[in-house]
């Protein structure tokens, strides 16, 4: 009878450790989605206007990296930008970049060793910041990547060959959006994930 109940109780913890990622999928329907993401180069479709980046993600709390960005290129694709999970240098905030032009920081702090719902929104001529389903920050540029990609990294060449900013960190799922999220979708989403 005890290995009954202990095998019961051990499948029914493996299976709530996977309904959480489940549901967060469910909630609602992406461009692009993956989940368990390795670094690499990924096509998250040719977007335009309005788009919101979705990521779960649980970095190193011990990393030592000087910036780390969960997406973005540069020389390759009609944009240079990037957005960040720690803006340079050691900043321990949220941030964004247009390579070449100007380093963008939330000013939010990460959290590190914790699993975390992040949302950019790109919309209206600037990029607001979610975290955990809450509006935290925005900042004063339109981050509008398309296409080919680096997630995990920032990717410095079209086939992956050479990249930098590499994140430190596990990256659980990624969803991006051809359309601003509104508050109410942002929560419902963090929300289906954490329940």
């Amino acid at each position: 009878m005890k290995k009954i109940i202990v095998l019961s109780l051990a499948l029914a913890l493996s299976v709530s450790a996977y309904a959480d990622l489940d549901d967060w999928i469910a909630a609602s329907i992406p461009t692009f989605s993956a989940t368990n993401v390795a670094d690499g180069i990924y096509d998250i479709g040719e977007l335009d206007g309005d788009i919101t980046y979705e990521f779960i993600v649980n970095s190193n709390p011990d990393e030592e990296m000087a910036s780390m960005a969960l997406m973005g290129r540069r020389n390759f694709g009609d944009t240079a930008q990037g957005i960040k999970y720690e803006q340079w240098n050691n900043t321990g905030t949220y941030g964004a970049t247009l390579f070449g032009v100007v380093d963008l920081d939330f000013g939010v702090p990460t959290a590190p060793g914790e699993d975390t719902h992040l949302a950019f929104v790109a919309a209206g001529g600037e990029t607001a910041l979610y975290v955990n389903g809450e509006y935290q920050a925005s900042v004063a540029e339109q981050i509008l990547l398309s296409g080919k990609v680096g997630i995990g990294y920032v990717a410095d060449a079209e086939d992956g060959s050479v990249s930098f900013d590499d994140f430190d960190g596990d990256i659980i799922g990624v969803a991006v959006y051809n359309s601003a999220l509104c508050d109410c979708e942002i929560k419902a989403h963090s929300d289906a994930y954490f329940v």
